[in-house]
């Protein structure tokens, strides 16, 4: 296809039903394909990043004020046939605050794939927008797509001087087999009075994790108005002594993606059958089934004080019989890094895991880190929202 063939472009609201229609028809491949569904509005899953780039000030754009977003399409005859989008936002590395940029979209038509429209779109976007400041741009590959890994690490080497940092573990928990929740350990939603105890134990925990998270309460009600999906009531608690010792944050996602089965492999329909099985005997949601809408529920954040590991599982398990007994949640996942501290909490519990790998790269800032160094700390990804 000639270069001039087709335009890049900053994307417009306007492109939300096209780009709705886009995301339908490029699934993800795996033992289940299955595509994301956004409408009715494909913006609001953008805007859980932050504000539209186009809204951010002319004169605080270099200064990186705000997490923000930007998008650019490709478009061929007035059609779209390409979406590429990036989150810009503030993190905390060793107790320093960078900011990172990371990729939301990377989409192309099927009838215009393996024709290097992804890598002109990359190209373009850079030049879309040339003031934004990012210390850091990160890449989540799922194992095994190496044509991603090759993009993200050869594609561009004039641009990334991409290191591996070490391997997320996605893990979905089974919604087919029961567990006990123990009595010592009384779990029960958070209120907006415990906002402030949550932000204390949850820095405390990830304050030596690469890539945190900042916790403060303009960013978090901000991301609030964009779905109510999480809030305070979606975490759960245990206390002892009336302080909070162990929590967990479970986003519910409905509102702003679904996910659609489109079809299933044979080993997963050899799974559906016997999940059918142990539904005649124990109350769980349906298993998935091609061209139905998945509900999921995502484990956002977690901590717990010293000693208290078994207050914390205490929370996974009782959210998971609740959730299992609702039937209307299809799985509960999360993803922990190599040497995440809370992978234990999730021992021996049954569960599918795929490993996704963390490839990172500095930008235009100077900022730099070592791949040892990267690998050896914790860090933190939150794979609702890549």
């Amino acid at each position: 296809m000639p270069e001039d063939d087709f335009e890049i472009r900053k994307v417009r609201l306007d492109d939300g039903p096209e780009l709705i229609e886009l995301s339908r028809i490029t699934p993800m491949v795996g033992m289940i394909e299955v595509y994301i569904e956004r409408s009715p509005d494909y913006f609001r899953f953008y805007n859980l990043h932050g504000i539209w780039a186009e809204e951010v000030p002319e004169e605080e754009v270099g200064g990186q004020r705000h997490d923000a977003w930007a998008a650019a399409v490709a478009e061929k005859e007035g059609r779209i046939i390409g979406v590429m989008a990036s989150a810009h936002r503030r993190v905390m590395f060793q107790g320093k605050e960078i900011i990172i940029g990371y990729p939301l979209d990377a989409r192309i038509h099927p009838d215009f794939q393996h024709r290097g429209i992804a890598r002109k779109l990359g190209y373009k976007f850079i030049g879309l927008y040339p003031l934004v400041r990012v210390d850091c741009v990160l890449g989540y590959i799922i194992r095994g797509n190496t044509r991603a890994v090759t993009g993200f690490t050869s594609g561009a080497k004039e641009l990334l001087a991409t290191n591996h940092g070490g391997d997320f573990h996605m893990m979905q928990l089974s919604m087919y087999r029961p567990y006990r929740v123990s009595r010592r350990w009384s779990v029960e939603r958070a209120g907006d009075a415990d906002k402030a105890e949550i932000f204390e134990l949850l820095r405390e925990q990830y304050k030596d994790y690469n890539f945190a998270p900042i916790f403060d309460e303009e960013r978090f009600d901000r991301m609030l108005a964009v779905s109510t999906g999480y809030g305070m009531s979606s975490f759960r608690v245990v206390r002892q002594g009336g302080r909070i010792v162990a929590c967990a944050g479970f986003w519910d996602q409905r509102e702003v993606r679904t996910i659609v089965v489109r079809k299933n492999s044979f080993a997963i329909r050899v799974g559906i059958f016997i999940a059918r099985i142990i539904r005649l005997f124990l109350k769980s949601p349906s298993p998935p089934r091609e061209g139905k809408p998945m509900y999921s529920l995502y484990i956002k954040h977690m901590a717990f004080r010293p000693g208290y590991e078994k207050a914390a599982k205490n929370i996974i398990k009782h959210v998971h019989t609740e959730a299992r007994r609702s039937s209307d949640i299809n799985f509960i996942w999360c993803a922990l890094h190599d040497a995440d501290p809370l992978r234990p909490l999730f021992k021996w519990m049954t569960k599918t895991t795929v490993k996704s790998g963390l490839y990172y790269s500095r930008w235009n800032t100077g900022w730099d880190a070592p791949a040892e160094e990267v690998q050896r700390q914790p860090a933190w990804a939150d794979f609702s929202t890549v």
